[in-house]
């Protein structure tokens, strides 16, 4: 659900909409890093309780992550350079949208051609999210532009086993000290020098709070799940609060979902748990890294074939005709890609 979030945003984007210039009703669909930001803290919860469970060597730990990462990421990644040279055909029309994405959208286009080589450098080894604007113009959403939070993950795993054993071994004062780290992080994200330096946020210290926020629910959920039917009205209780007070609509997603997970028989852990909603769990990292191959190639057909197509056309053509091929390749990407990496992953845990 949090990956369709993401395509039906950049479908918006490449229609020309943005925050800036949507309806009021619009806007919450456009804003796709709330999406993202709920599955940064959805993946500290995953990754500290596979390491809890399994407590794998640090290398076992690191080459499996790998393989559950890189393997899709490297062939949506080819893709989308072997599409660049139709990509450069939409930059023959006149864009859609406000003077600022448009602008924006030409910086980034001029930077990946510049210095193609050194991005293409920095994106093998999946640290591109790392490397400061200063030294690298657009480095973190270049080529794949999902691809920023991907590189922000491989950051994360780099230290996971190690920051799991300091939170094991230290307790309280390792927790405390992780806690202010994390939240000094996300304070000082939109100030100098992390803002001007890595304006996507993909540098792990501005997102390390939501690694944290899942890292705590992790330990939540092992603390109360036997208790779940009388803690989840008070955790979705919770959800509503952090909405009225904060407006941290991601939190909040979280915190309902986690009343969700510890809740028995309740009718959104049937729905959530249904097979379809279970599949499109299953292809959603090839959906999230995959669909913006599916929408450049139909931007750049349907510009083609209407010139002059407006954003109100363009956008509903997008969803309609992207869907089923998003949901195509991500289903091709999973099967032929995905799954014979884990597959490998396996074989290493167990030597």
């Amino acid at each position: 659900m949090l990956s369709w979030w993401v395509v039906i945003d950049h479908a918006l984007l490449l229609a020309g909409y943005h925050v800036r210039n949507l309806d009021r009703g619009w806007r919450l669909a456009a804003h796709g890093d709330y999406a993202v930001d709920v599955f940064i803290i959805l993946s500290g919860f995953v990754v500290h309780k596979l390491w809890h469970d399994s407590r794998e060597p640090y290398r076992v730990f690191i080459a499996r992550r790998f393989l559950r990462l890189w393997p899709a990421y490297i062939a949506c990644l080819l893709a989308a350079l072997a599409l660049r040279p139709l990509l450069a055909t939409t930059q023959l029309h006149s864009p859609l949208g406000d003077a600022v994405h448009i602008a924006q959208r030409l910086v980034n286009w001029n930077a990946e051609e510049l210095y193609y080589w050194k991005h293409l450098a920095a994106h093998l080894p999946m640290i591109h999210g790392a490397v400061p604007e200063p030294f690298l113009p657009g480095s973190a959403i270049a080529f794949l532009g999902p691809a920023w939070s991907i590189s922000l993950e491989w950051q994360f795993y780099l230290i996971a086993p190690l920051l799991f054993a300091a939170l094991a071994r230290g307790r309280g004062i390792a927790w405390l000290l992780f806690a202010g780290l994390a939240g000094a992080g996300w304070m000082l994200r939109y100030t100098a020098p992390f803002n001007a330096w890595f304006s996507m946020e993909s540098f792990l210290p501005q997102k390390l709070l939501l690694f944290a926020v899942g890292i705590g629910s992790h330990e939540l959920w092992r603390a109360f799940r036997e208790y779940g039917s009388g803690v989840a009205p008070v955790m979705l209780g919770l959800a509503v609060l952090i909405l009225a007070f904060t407006l941290n609509l991601p939190l909040a997603i979280w915190t309902a979902m986690l009343a969700v997970a510890l809740s028995r028989h309740s009718l959104p852990k049937r729905i959530l748990n249904s097979a379809p909603l279970q599949f499109l769990g299953r292809i959603s990292y090839s959906t999230y890294l995959g669909h913006m191959l599916i929408l450049w190639s139909l931007h750049a057909a349907i510009f083609a074939w209407h010139p002059s197509i407006t954003g109100p056309q363009l956008f509903p053509i997008l969803l309609v005709a992207g869907t089923p091929l998003v949901l195509l390749l991500s289903v091709v990407l999973h099967r032929w890609v995905e799954l014979p990496a884990i597959r490998l992953g396996r074989t290493l845990r167990n030597r």
